[in-house]
């Protein structure tokens, strides 16, 4: 019981060692000054979105099958591996080998760390405390980011390489730190049964439940607002010219509003209600993207902040609703499928917006995106209301 304990603020430390990001506030600029255009930029994040769609399912399904320790220690390897060849890369293609790995990295530990999470919860009988847990995940690895984000623009100063040569070494430790997790006790497939037959079950518990499918789009329609808006942060800073000595503060104040949004999301649903907290939902991409088109200066990088805490509820509420409605012997490989349809959402609407940036201009693109993101959540928010009634009304009549 007490390794048990233990995971719960291992999982935590090796979240915030994950999001101490130290080269995210000046890695456009890296970019940038080696010749790369937005485009450029946004087809290398497609390129990563790409490799990890195709390994998010095949990784979370691994986890299921070989447990969650095993799949995080390879997951931390490989990222190590990935942020190297950036520290050593000048070219598009060493990028793109190097998004590739981190690609496969991130699929490995996306929606495995969670689940881990939620099982070692679970096993302690304490699962409905996941929400709250999951608020810490999130707040303590945003504050990581956010700190990194002073320090990675210090030392972006010192040499534009650096942030990239330290956190190589960082995430080695998390990969140490993952080695030592203990496996929970959970369900697991049939020892009999073969790998057809556990995706076939997969596939139809997620057709068959009701809510789960459309919870599924609808969270993914919102992570990939979050997710296209933080890749044209700084073009739109560099746009109202703010030295980049300020990059490092304003990235993290960014992360400190995901930090808090999360910190508080369950209290704040438990306050407000489940359905007003989702109709809050697709109200705040659209005040978020709308602000930073329309208002001046810091008024308008300040909108931003809506965004943010887009991605901090959906971090929390979004899992909670999708962990709570699948079974642990696939749990990892159902939230391996969320966050690999958030990569789709940012393949398709972000790589257009990242083309439409360019050609006409970074508030133009926030313009759009407003109108894109925030109508597709509204509307599937329309279908998942509608699956609730018709589920109620068929609970109704058979009882």
């Amino acid at each position: 019981m007490k390794e048990l304990e233990a995971n719960l603020w291992k999982i935590l430390l090796i979240r915030a060692i994950h999001m101490g990001l130290l080269m995210m506030p000046v890695i456009v600029v890296f970019w940038r000054g080696l010749g790369l255009g937005l485009s450029d930029i946004f087809a290398l994040q497609v390129a990563f979105s790409v490799v990890m769609s195709i390994f998010e399912i095949p990784s979370g399904y691994l986890a299921d099958i070989l447990g969650r320790r095993r799949v995080l220690v390879f997951a931390y390897l490989l990222l190590c591996g990935g942020f190297s060849v950036f520290a050593f890369s000048s070219t598009f293609w060493g990028f793109v080998f190097g998004e590739v790995l981190l690609g496969i990295g991130v699929a490995f530990v996306s929606g495995t760390d969670m689940t881990l999470l939620f099982d070692t919860l679970k096993a302690l009988g304490r699962e409905t405390e996941f929400a709250p847990y999951q608020g810490r995940f999130v707040f303590y690895g945003q504050l990581s980011e956010a700190g990194a984000a002073l320090i990675g623009g210090w030392l972006g100063g010192i040499s534009i390489r650096l942030p990239l040569y330290v956190y190589s070494v960082q995430i080695l430790f998390a990969a140490m730190l993952a080695f030592r997790l203990v496996e929970p006790p959970r369900e697991t497939f049939a020892r009999d049964a073969g790998h057809k037959e556990n995706v076939s079950n997969i596939w139809r518990h997620v057709s068959r439940k009701p809510l789960l499918g459309p919870f599924l789009i609808f969270f993914s329609i919102l992570g990939g607002s979050s997710l296209t808006a933080v890749w044209m942060y700084q073009e739109h800073w560099k746009s109202m010219d703010i030295p980049i000595v300020w990059f490092g503060p304003l990235w993290a104040a960014i992360n400190l509003t995901v930090a808090f949004s999360a910190r508080f999301a369950a209290p704040l649903r438990e306050k407000i209600g489940r359905e007003k907290a989702l109709l809050l939902l697709p109200c705040l991409p659209a005040i978020g993207f709308m602000g930073m088109s329309l208002l001046p200066g810091l008024a308008g990088a300040a909108c931003a902040g809506f965004i943010q805490m887009t991605r901090g509820f959906v971090a929390v509420w979004g899992n909670d609703e999708v962990n709570r409605l699948t079974g642990s012997e696939m749990r990892a490989t159902v939230n391996s499928i969320s966050s690999g349809t958030v990569r789709i959402v940012f393949c398709t609407v972000g790589l257009a917006a990242g083309m439409y940036a360019d050609a006409a201009g970074i508030r133009a693109a926030f313009f759009a995106c407003a109108f894109i993101f925030s109508a597709g959540a509204a509307a599937t928010l329309w279908n998942i209301r509608r699956a609730q009634r018709a589920h109620l009304r068929a609970y109704a009549g058979a009882a």
